[in-house]
């Protein structure tokens, strides 16, 4: 499914997998519920879902991350989270990336400069 979604949105094409250098943190959060964590961990993605999130019962799993005991590994950002990651083609992200030394269109720093909020769903993401 995922190479599906990235061949739907092409802008993906252009944007670069998070650095293997590099380890950059975001909680997820619904209203002031910490849904759990998301990291860009040295080439991978890694979600988990938090304590918090665990030891309620109201709020249903993303369907993307079923299992609130597992830990979810991947090379390739998840559909829910890459919808985030806007274009580089868009002016104010080739601004962003000018203004960046060295910088390259990398998933993670896309994030963290553009994806707390997304028209898609009501989860906020915030580096942490």
């Amino acid at each position: 499914m995922l190479p599906l979604f990235q061949k739907a949105y092409q802008w993906l094409a252009a944007v670069q997998p998070p650095p293997l250098n590099e380890q950059i943190t975001f909680k997820v959060m619904l209203g002031p519920l910490v849904i759990g964590t998301l990291q860009a961990d040295y080439g991978l993605w890694v979600f988990a879902y938090s304590d918090e999130f665990r030891s309620q019962s109201e709020i249903q799993p993303i369907v993307d991350f079923p299992s609130v005991t597992q830990e979810y590994r991947s090379r390739i950002l998840w559909p829910f989270f890459a919808l985030r990651v806007p274009s580089p083609a868009q002016p104010a992200v080739r601004e962003f990336l000018r203004s960046q030394p060295k910088a390259r269109a990398n998933a993670a720093l896309l994030l963290k400069e553009f994806g707390a909020r997304s028209a898609a769903n009501p989860f906020r993401l915030i580096p942490a």
